[in-house]
């Protein structure tokens, strides 16, 4: 396992109070007139989707309980676009508290993740006149190595293989790159969505990490007040230093079953997650349990 740092209490509560100012990108920025109705890409929980809302943001409490102990996860997320929406900017910062059976507890703070990508929608010609509502975004991630502070500790154990679709923000002391394309094509009653990226990491050991990832996506929008989705995904290292947090299989594939609920501008979300291989040994839990709180506004709808 990784050095197990303490953090330093002046520092966790600068980078708390950041954070809540990361996720905090309020609705007062945005200029466009809001509206809540028509359709688009509702956003799956383990992968992107091409169209977003035009300001999105919130917090995403996580539970698992493991062989070794209990993790509790509370990334924070923050989306923003313009008003043609076609430029994205993706913001994340994981915060985490790791509770060990016979270590006591640990915090950890992530990396800040930056997402750029651009966005586009069109109309997918199927023959006969029939035309469906489709778009694809490519772009990419980058994380500014702030979990160095801490290195590797019970809140990241316990925490990061629920979160492993996110390793630029999660893994400690590297600097990760991601690029990313995603497509996705359907009506609201049902569509597909596809993400795939390739995750660059380099820690300040002189390791190398490469390792290719997607996911897919199934979902139904039935109401304009409720989005399900089932989600598939995996992550694959390329490498064969896959690092001290990584025992037993290399690979990692799991599904997760998703829904959404919107009241006006405030949305929740419910997730469970199961993974199908065991990557991290004592830290991997069978099932895991997600709910997200958070606000939505869309200035423009693209389809």
């Amino acid at each position: 396992m990784p050095h197990r740092a303490t953090p330093r209490p002046g520092i966790a509560t600068a980078l708390a109070l950041a954070a809540l100012a990361l996720a905090g990108l309020a609705p007062v920025a945005a200029r466009a007139e809001v509206s809540m109705t028509g359709w688009y890409f509702p956003l799956p929980f383990t992968m992107n989707s091409p169209t977003t809302p035009h300001r999105f943001g919130g917090i995403l409490y996580s539970m698992t309980f493991a062989d070794d102990g209990i993790g509790l996860a509370f990334p924070l997320w923050s989306i923003i676009t313009d008003e043609r929406q076609v430029f994205v900017v993706d913001l994340g910062f994981p915060l985490a508290v790791g509770v060990h059976d016979q270590a006591g507890s640990s915090f950890y703070a992530g990396n800040i993740r930056v997402g750029l990508y651009g966005s586009w929608h069109f109309q997918m010609p199927f023959g006969d006149n029939l035309k469906v509502p489709a778009a694809w975004s490519v772009g990419g991630e980058v994380g500014l190595p702030t979990a160095a502070i801490w290195g590797g500790n019970d809140g990241y154990d316990f925490n990061f293989p629920m979160y492993v679709h996110d390793p630029v923000g999660w893994i400690p002391g590297a600097f990760g790159i991601r690029p990313r394309a995603t497509l996705a094509i359907g009506k609201p009653m049902f569509y597909t969505q596809l993400d795939f990226s390739l995750v660059n990491l380099a820690d300040f050991d002189g390791h190398y990490h490469l390792s290719p990832s997607w996911g897919f996506a199934l979902g139904s929008n039935p109401h304009e007040m409720v989005s399900l989705s089932v989600e598939l995904g995996g992550v694959h290292w390329v490498t064969p230093d896959r690092g001290p947090n990584v025992a037993g299989k290399p690979d990692q594939v799991w599904t997760a079953f998703g829904a959404r609920l919107y009241f006006g501008k405030f949305n929740v979300g419910i997730m469970g997650r199961v993974p199908f291989l065991d990557m991290f040994a004592g830290n991997e839990s069978i099932f895991s349990f997600q709910l997200f709180a958070g606000y939505e506004l869309r200035s423009k709808e693209p389809f």
